[in-house]
């Protein structure tokens, strides 16, 4: 199975750099990037959030492992958050003409994924949702308006 730090890195290179690359995005950041200051717009953080061992058999995601025959198989799910910060906030339209694109860009991106996604044996399911965001980073309080792209992947 991947690493998070495996999973990161094929996301990143999958969605931040191609992106970078095609003029997308400004900037990718990766987990072990991350900045708590925010100097450009167009920049794409990626980090874990989650994970978990999951029995889809038992249905009370008490047992860590399940059985085919002789061998025993460890599910496991993680997620991943890509948080695309689009422009600072200012006025409601002008910032929904700059985030639209970027949203666009990242979800071509993600319908691109073949199996395995990002190209990492060991992922057996996928799936993701984004969502509008504000968010607040500085001192003084900034606003960035962007989206939150939820990276779930079923590893076993």
């Amino acid at each position: 199975m991947p690493t998070i730090a495996e999973i990161c890195d094929a996301v990143d290179t999958a969605l931040g750099e191609a992106l970078v690359t095609s003029g997308d995005l400004t900037i990718s950041q990766n987990y072990d990037e991350l900045t708590e200051g925010m100097n450009d717009i167009g920049v794409l953080q990626i980090y874990p959030e989650s994970g978990r061992l999951t029995d889809s058999l038992s249905g009370q995601g008490q047992t860590q492992q399940m059985t085919f025959g002789v061998d025993g198989l460890i599910q496991e799910e993680i997620t991943i958050h890509a948080d695309y910060y689009a422009t600072s906030r200012a006025n409601i339209g002008d910032d929904m003409a700059v985030l639209i694109p970027g949203i666009e860009a990242i979800r071509a991106k993600i319908k691109e994924q073949k199996c395995p996604p990002f190209g990492l044996t060991g992922i057996r399911t996928f799936q993701w949702s984004w969502e509008r965001t504000v968010w607040e980073y500085g001192q003084p309080e900034l606003k960035y308006i962007g989206a939150r792209f939820i990276l779930r992947m079923r590893l076993f």
